[in-house]
């Protein structure tokens, strides 16, 4: 422990600060708190707890104060006397008897301070010894043991009616390991009629026998009902007072049980705020609908007039109204059309204010603000008429999401830090909420996106069991593969997209084990997929999926429909031989008409020069037939030349023999021309006749000369 923790109950500093009010009332309190940095609201609570710093802070502006050294000791004297200890006093008193209370003091110290180890031990009937050990790194105060001595002393004056007397023979102060106190009270007065009752019946009933044989019958009569008398004297008085303190207590106890009640039934309410909720906040996902459900919760089991929720806007720049209740008409009205800029350096409002520090803050009167607070916040606040409030801030892992603030419109009880926590708490699980909602809207748009890009994506999407069942099969893979969802989901690969084969069945069982052996393992590979009997080529990449422990569980299968590829693939390698085939072709063709080329040179006097010949020749020569025969061998010759060159797929080429008789008579009929061009689709002949060989009058012309001269151009 260290001089932060928090070890003391605010019921001592509430002692404290009914004793200043009753013996020195012209101090301050509120200045004797702030010097002691304690808020009012803290020691209102039923239950707060303050650190040794504060205590001691407490103790000095009281002593400087006040000038009274022994000021914790009276303290802890007065607080038998005092009313602020509420159930705990009470709890002293039904314990019946201080000999009880004193026994328990070790269990009942531990409502006021968890600085020490507190045990007692029975001396007598009225006398106990209490011992109180500091727990490890805890250093009191002398004065806090002068205050534990004072609250010893007025523990009997709740059953005695007045101080018990206590020795302190050892203490921690004076180096001793720990305080030691001798308590020793005055018993209850029916406590002494007893005791005088039963001495008069000890003592009665022998002197009667022994004075009946010394005196008169009738002085033996008149002593023994006077002793009867005493007697009967004394137990009634003894009974009369026992009954009063009994009645006392049983009025005491009735008072204890109805705050008891009370008490009980704040407890419930906020318990029940607590869980309602909490259920609201982990069942409601959309903000609007949870704020509205949390402030009816709050209306129902919280004691304010009003209250609210304000949310900052996505640019934290204002504050705007979400929720709330006990608002209506005007007031309502000018909560939606009011923002609470906290974007500007001059907004002071007690919601600004909260927002952006993080902190708490609670009014018990708005008069108290008004220096501190803007002209505007001032007029909000006299408009909406509160008199006292709390606001805190709704905050998750530092980031402020907005503020909640309860009110009241007429004084009730002073609001304490016990509200401040309980809102604090509610605000702590509003803000848990709008995270919630927050993050589920953002994983519903995600999800949204997700489906929209894998059922819209143009690929197959498809999910496996180890076994080869799909889980999961996208609106492109339903489309292609012509199986809607409720059809596919649970089937097996095998009989469906692929063929039930054992081949298929063999390499989904090789793939679970690759990924079995390594599930870190992608596989892609191209594979025939069927639809309705049509074999589709698809492109897979496969990826193993494992569970949160590593363990493998599924297959994510995404495809690409790769038929047409693999078809223009096809196609490209037909293409490709096609072309080689054309190239070689080609080359053929080009050896083929260097070929033809050449015979044409050869065939072209093959053929001329028979022609020649049988020009000359006389009619009846022997010679004219095999003249012929070799002319049409020639032409036989030029025809398989044509076929080489068609073969070769060349353009056609045409040799015609062409009459030389034509060829001079054409000449001739045009005497002015020097040279003769024959010009045929296929055949190029271009004829040059030497005019000083022949006669143009139709004299005889020397052919065999003229020919030297022909020159044929074949294409």
């Amino acid at each position: 422990m260290t001089q932060t923790s928090a070890l003391y109950s605010n019921r001592i500093t509430k002692i404290y600060l009914e004793y200043l009010a009753r013996n020195y009332p012209e101090i301050d309190t509120d200045e004797v708190l702030d010097y002691a940095r304690i808020t009012r609201h803290e020691v209102e609570a039923p239950s707060y707890w303050f650190t040794q710093d504060q205590m001691d802070r407490l103790h000095e502006i009281l002593v400087r104060r006040t000038g009274n050294p022994s000021i914790a000791r009276e303290a802890g004297r007065f607080g038998a006397s005092t009313q602020s200890l509420g159930p705990a006093k009470k709890y002293l008193i039904g314990l019946l008897n201080p000999s009880s209370m004193y026994m328990l003091m070790g269990k009942v110290y531990d409502i006021f301070s968890r600085a020490a180890s507190v045990k007692t031990r029975k001396l007598g009937n009225n006398r106990v010894e209490i011992t109180a050990t500091p727990k490890p790194g805890v250093q009191e105060k002398p004065y806090q043991c002068e205050n534990r001595l004072g609250m010893f002393e007025s523990a009997a004056l709740l059953f005695t009616q007045s101080y018990a007397k206590v020795d302190h023979p050892q203490c921690i102060h004076r180096g001793d390991g720990a305080c030691r106190y001798l308590v020793q009270w005055r018993e209850a007065r029916f406590f002494r009629w007893k005791r005088l009752r039963n001495l008069l019946l000890v003592v009665t009933i022998p002197a009667a026998v022994g004075l009946l044989d010394f005196v008169s019958a009738s002085a033996w009569e008149v002593l023994t009902l006077a002793m009867v008398t005493l007697i009967l004297v004394s137990t009634a008085g003894s009974e009369y007072l026992e009954k009063k303190e009994l009645i006392e207590t049983i009025r005491t106890q009735g008072n204890v049980a109805k705050e008891l009640i009370e008490e009980m039934n704040i407890r419930h309410n906020h318990a029940l705020l607590i869980q309602k909720i909490g259920k609201a906040t982990s069942t409601i996902l959309k903000t609007e609908e949870l704020f509205f459900e949390m402030v009816d919760i709050m209306k129902k089991h919280l004691d304010f007039d009003r209250g609210l929720i304000l949310l900052a806007d996505p640019e934290k720049k204002v504050l705007l109204y979400a929720a709330g209740y006990g608002y209506e008409g005007d007031k309502e009205k000018l909560l939606l059309q009011t923002t609470f800029h906290l974007d500007k350096p001059d907004s002071r409002g007690i919601f600004v204010q909260s927002f952006r520090e993080q902190k708490s803050i609670l009014v018990n009167d708005f008069s108290e603000i008004e220096g501190s607070s803007s002209p505007k916040s001032v007029e909000f606040a006299k408009t909406m008429g509160a008199s006292s409030l709390i606001c805190v801030p709704i905050v998750y892992k530092g980031e402020s999401y907005g503020i909640l603030a309860v009110d009241n419109l007429q004084s009730k009880n002073p609001l304490t830090q016990s509200d401040v926590n309980l809102l604090n708490g509610v605000a702590a699980q509003t803000a848990i909420s709008i995270v919630n909602a927050m993050s589920f809207q953002r994983l519903q748009e995600s999800e949204k996106n997700y489906r929209e890009l894998v059922e819209n994506a143009n690929s197959i999407i498809m999910r496996i069991d180890t076994e080869g069942n799909i889980l999961f099969f996208n609106t492109y893979a339903q489309k292609l593969f012509g199986y809607p969802e409720h059809h596919i989901i649970g089937k097996n690969l095998a009989g469906t997209i692929l063929p039930d084969t054992e081949e298929t069945r063999w390499a989904l069982q090789n793939r679970l084990d690759l990924f079995r052996e390594n599930p870190e393992r992608v596989i892609n590979e191209e594979a025939k997929a069927y639809r309705e009997g049509e074999a589709l080529w698809i492109a897979w990449n496969y990826k193993p999926v494992c569970d949160t422990e590593g363990r493998f569980r599924e297959i994510l299968c995404i495809g690409n429909d790769v038929t047409e590829l693999k078809k223009a693939e096809i196609e490209k390698r037909d293409l490709a031989t096609r072309l080689q085939r054309a190239e070689k072709m080609e080359a053929l063709g080009t050896m083929a008409g260097g070929v033809a080329h050449d015979l044409n040179n050869i065939l072209a006097g093959l053929v001329s020069y028979p022609e020649l010949l049988l020009l000359e020749l006389p009619a009846d020569s022997k010679l004219r037939n095999p003249i012929r025969t070799i002319k049409k061998s020639g032409e036989k010759a030029a025809s398989i030349v044509q076929d080489l060159l068609t073969l070769a797929r060349r353009g056609v080429s045409v040799i015609e023999v062409v009459s030389l008789n034509q060829i001079v008579k054409d000449y001739i009929n045009s005497p002015e021309n020097e040279q003769l061009r024959i010009d045929h689709p296929d055949v190029h002949i271009h004829l040059k006749l030497d005019p000083e060989l022949m006669n143009i009058n139709g004299s005889p012309v020397h052919l065999s000369k003229t020919v030297m001269n022909l020159v044929f151009n074949a294409a």
